[in-house]
């Protein structure tokens, strides 16, 4: 009866002491995320209101006798990007863009160019190396170059203006396989009305900016 006794105390202790074990083991496992670097382009549609510069530059036409240029109208933005992903859900990128549109008629042409650069902060909802799609939350800032230019037979009339943008943007993402994504995004940009001296007028660039474009992650 003694040693029955003994032997069921010595198995009491060696399945405890297992059980403890085993738990200590799970408690102290530590599920880390790798920082890691992303690159990416996207082209988009980008259509701010210029008609107060057109209407400007249709009155100086008509006042001084230079032959009719076409309206200045900015279609798209192309850029490019570098994210950070510091953590599992955040991330900080640094993005590049141009837009660049000439049309002629007659002897007189318009060029309308338009640069950016500038930083983006974004919240992941979702894992890319982990999920199949997702959805991504950014704001930032950038800052913008607007160069608008009219080429006559007897003259040459710029405009160049400097300014900073805030925005804020919706991403969607689709990761087909690893390491690369499709993204499509809906970007509010805001600019700052600016005030055009010759030919007076005030222009107004704030706009919705929508896009699609790929992403490669390291």
């Amino acid at each position: 009866m003694k040693r029955k006794t003994i032997s069921l105390l010595f198995f009491c202790v060696l399945m405890t002491s297992f059980g403890f074990g085993r738990q200590a083991r799970s408690s102290t496992t530590v599920v880390t995320v790798s920082p890691s670097i992303s690159v990416g382009a996207r082209f988009s549609f980008y259509g701010p209101k210029l008609d107060n510069l057109n209407t400007a530059f249709g009155a100086l036409e008509d006042t001084i006798g230079l032959g009719r240029a076409p309206d200045f109208k900015v279609f798209s933005l192309g850029s490019a990007n570098i994210r950070y992903n510091f953590a599992a859900s955040h991330s900080i990128g640094v993005e590049a863009g141009m837009s660049y549109w000439k049309s002629k008629l007659g002897s007189s042409e318009s060029i309308e160019r338009v640069y950016t650069i500038g930083a983006e902060y974004y919240y992941s909802f979702q894992n890319r190396r982990k999920d199949y799609f997702g959805l991504d939350a950014g704001a930032g800032g950038a800052f913008l170059v607007a160069n608008f230019e009219r080429n006559y037979d007897t003259q040459r009339i710029s405009v160049l203006k400097k300014t900073f943008t805030a925005n804020a943007s919706l991403l969607g993402w689709v990761s087909p396989f690893d390491p690369l994504s499709i993204e499509v995004e809906a970007r509010y940009m805001f600019v700052p009305s600016f005030t055009v001296n010759y030919p007076n007028a005030t222009v107004k660039m704030s706009s919705v900016v929508v896009g699609a474009g790929i992403s490669i992650l390291f």
